[in-house]
Formats: C-alpha cells, structure tokens, sequence
C-alpha cells in the first residue's frame, strides 16, 4: 500500500504537543534537550501532525446495502462522494 507524503512536523505541533502535556515549568527548548520529553513530545507532535493532514484530505463516504446477486444475502458497503441509489432492474 503506498503510504501518503506528510508534511514535516513544525513548531506549531510541537508547541501544541507541550500544551497539551502540561508540563509545568517547561518551555519547548528545554522539553527538546530532555532525551524522554522531547520524544513523548515529537511522538504528540507527529500524531497531531498526521491527525490535521487527514482532517484536510478526508472523502465523504455513505453506507449502502446491497443485495448479493448470487445468495440473495445483503451486505453493507461504504461508498465515496453522493451516492444515488440504483432502481430495481426487471428481468423481463
């Protein structure tokens, strides 16, 4: 499976990480000199990097049942984008 190129992680996420760790007393160039807190931190920060990329390049899916034609068994199937339902075909 192709994995998507990510933006790099910034500041910003690093900064938000810091907050959200609420590690008082700290700034972020003393969190980075910490060998164990600057990788909780870049661990946070990559998670909400990746997090943010995924909200931008989300797809809107719908879930549909369908009917297996074989078995007659139905199944629920998750589509992308609008999804207009197909009328019952007669096999006349």
């Amino acid at each position: 499976m192709n994995q998507p190129t990510l933006p790099p992680v910034t500041d910003q996420h690093r900064q938000r990480a810091l907050q959200i760790m609420g590690w008082r007393g700290w700034t972020l160039a003393m969190a980075l000199a910490d060998p164990i807190r600057s990788r909780a931190l870049e661990g946070l920060a990559a998670r909400i990097r990746t997090r943010q990329w995924q909200a931008q390049h989300e797809r809107e899916t719908q879930t549909v049942r369908r009917c297996h034609p074989v078995t007659g068994a139905w199944r629920t199937q998750r589509v992308l984008g609008d999804y207009t339902e197909q009328g019952v075909i007669d096999a006349d």
